[in-house]
């Protein structure tokens, strides 16, 4: 998993040049991580997409502006251990045969300090509900202040897998899933 260290929380209300205006990024994929955690017999397991794509684009000076849209490929999941990954990818779980992806699209992105959250919808087994994510956007130690060029977006929240359907194997899976995702984007 992309470690944090080393690096410093970007402050969203940094002085901004007269013309500042969207940046659009793309993703680093070597340097970014979209986990899950669940229980699973009362224990803690982390699984995760490792193939994704994301569509980001960020103002700092009009966050309302900003999109952070995610298209997971549940084809590719893993749950963690051999048997989790299998039942997950199976039509119990998240049937990748007739579900290949789940999507985030973002609707808002708000800020209340070093804080912010992202607003959206989520969409899994073609059943989309909204979804509010915790926000934090980084740059690496050393960089400038005004340097936007790379940054590491972390997201956090949690939803029940109930709620979409994925509802196999309840006397040994958690229905929440804690959700931590953490991507490193590169100005285009």
């Amino acid at each position: 998993m992309l470690t944090l260290i080393r690096l410093t929380l970007i402050a969203l209300l940094l002085p901004i040049p007269a013309q500042a205006k969207p940046i659009a990024y793309q993703l680093n994929p070597s340097k970014s991580d979209v986990a899950f955690l669940y229980e699973f017999e009362g224990t803690k397991v982390k699984g995760s997409f490792p193939n994704f794509t994301t569509d980001v684009t960020l103002d700092f000076e009009q966050l309302d502006k900003s999109s952070i849209n995610v298209n997971l490929q549940t084809g590719t999941v893993k749950g963690g251990f051999v048997f989790a990954t299998q039942v997950l990818r199976g039509p119990k779980m998240l049937d990748a045969g007739r579900f290949p992806a789940i999507k985030f699209e973002s609707t808002k992105l708000t800020q209340n300090g070093d804080q912010a959250q992202l607003f959206g919808s989520i969409t899994v087994k073609d059943v989309t509900r909204p979804i509010i994510l915790n926000a934090r956007i980084f740059r690496t130690a050393g960089s400038a202040t005004d340097d936007r060029d790379n940054l590491v977006v972390r997201l956090t929240g949690e939803i029940n897998r109930c709620d979409f359907g994925v509802d196999g194997f309840k006397s040994y899976v958690g229905d929440i899933l804690k959700l931590a995702i953490t991507v490193q984007i590169e100005k285009k």
